[in-house]
């Protein structure tokens, strides 16, 4: 089943091509910290015709969570916990 990306607050490492590594993940009023990345990939880039998109899957604490960063509209997105 499908499951549609929610606008989130994601604080991220510096860096200087994109965005970082995201560090910690404001869930609703609460701030959780990424405990790990699980995995990474990205979408589009190489076509100009089509959007990058930068996929992380992370742990924080017990919950998954997956993140996606637009870096066109400058926005991290989200699924999870229990959309994972």
């Amino acid at each position: 089943m499908r499951r549609d990306f929610k606008i989130c607050q994601v604080r991220a490492r510096l860096s200087h091509g994109g965005p970082g590594e995201p560090t910690d993940l404001r869930v609703e009023e609460t701030w959780m910290e990424v405990d790990e990345i699980l995995d990474r990939w990205y979408e589009g880039g190489l076509d100009p015709q089509e959007q990058l998109i930068l996929y992380f899957k992370v742990r924080c604490g017990a919950d998954l969570f997956l993140l996606r960063y637009l870096p066109h509209f400058q926005r991290w997105q989200m699924q999870g916990p229990a959309d994972t």
